[in-house]
Formats: C-alpha cells, sequence, structure tokens
C-alpha cells in the first residue's frame, strides 16, 4: 500500500457517495463473480437507493480524492460484528487496500466476534480473512458451483 492511500469513514447515506460505492462495487465484484458465472450474485443487483438505507457503517479508502476500495459492517443482535462488504476496485487489487480496510474495521469495533461471508473460490478474500485469524465455520452451497464459506474471528 502507498501512503497516499487513507482509510475513513464515508457517508453512504449522501447520494453521490452512494454512487460512488455503487460503482466500486459492481466493478469489484464483477471482477469476483465473472469466473463463476454467477450473474445473479446480490452485491450485483444492489441498487444505489438500497446503499443509502442499508443501515451498515462504512469506511473508505482514499487516494487522489477518489475512492480505491471500501467495507462496511454492522453490529448483530448477538453482539457480533458482522462484516458486509468488503471491496476494492480491480485496477487497485494487491496493494494493501483490502488489508488496510479490515484492519480498520478492527480497531473500530471492540466485538469478541467477528463474522464474514466469502465466496469458496475467492482465494484472495479467504488469504485476507485467515492472514487477519479468521477461520472457517461453516460453509453453504447455494447452487452447483457456488459455495459460501462463514469465516469467524473471535477474541478475547
Amino acid at each position: 500500500m502507498t501512503d497516499a492511500i487513507r482509510v475513513c469513514a464515508i457517508d453512504h447515506t449522501r447520494d453521490e457517495v452512494a454512487e460512488q460505492i455503487w460503482f466500486l462495487q459492481h466493478m469489484s465484484y464483477r471482477a469476483e463473480v465473472a469466473s463463476i458465472g454467477w450473474n445473479a450474485a446480490p452485491p450485483m443487483m444492489e441498487t444505489v437507493r438500497r446503499i443509502r438505507t442499508c443501515g451498515e457503517t462504512f469506511v473508505g479508502a482514499m487516494e487522489d480524492g477518489e475512492l480505491r476500495g471500501a467495507a462496511s459492517w454492522r453490529r448483530e443482535q448477538d453482539g457480533a460484528v458482522r462484516i458486509c462488504r468488503m471491496m476494492v476496485h480491480p485496477d487497485h487489487f494487491r496493494r494493501g487496500i483490502g488489508s488496510a480496510l479490515l484492519s480498520d474495521i478492527l480497531q473500530r469495533e471492540p466485538a469478541s466476534r467477528f463474522v464474514v461471508l466469502a465466496g469458496a473460490w475467492n482465494t484472495p478474500a479467504l488469504r485476507l480473512y485467515e492472514k487477519f485469524g479468521f477461520s472457517v465455520e461453516s460453509e453453504e452451497t447455494l447452487s452447483p458451483g457456488i459455495v459460501l464459506l462463514r469465516l469467524v474471528l473471535r477474541r478475547p
């Protein structure tokens, strides 16, 4: 990651920010799901309005005033923090942006348990979460070739 990347809170309820997140989400997830042909992946079906009203907390990785990556989370009823989104623009893969975003969330939230879903085919995402201590708790097959893993991080 370059020194020019900074992670900060972003206000997804503002139209222009929600539009940037929508664009980034489509670019990021398109790269992820294209290899398996999952055209109906939920992130690809989401609207700007849904992003504005999702009730999640967002951080963004900014460089030169541009959103290069974003992540969001919400606190579940059981106290766990669910990481809802983790996205990096494909032109900026492998620069440490995902690590910076995840590190920021883990520092902001004093939770003892974090949960995230990731595609079993998404090796870069799985490596990222495993690097931070997440481990596979369960898996769910949505359709042939579409397996989601539930990863959990427990902290004392």
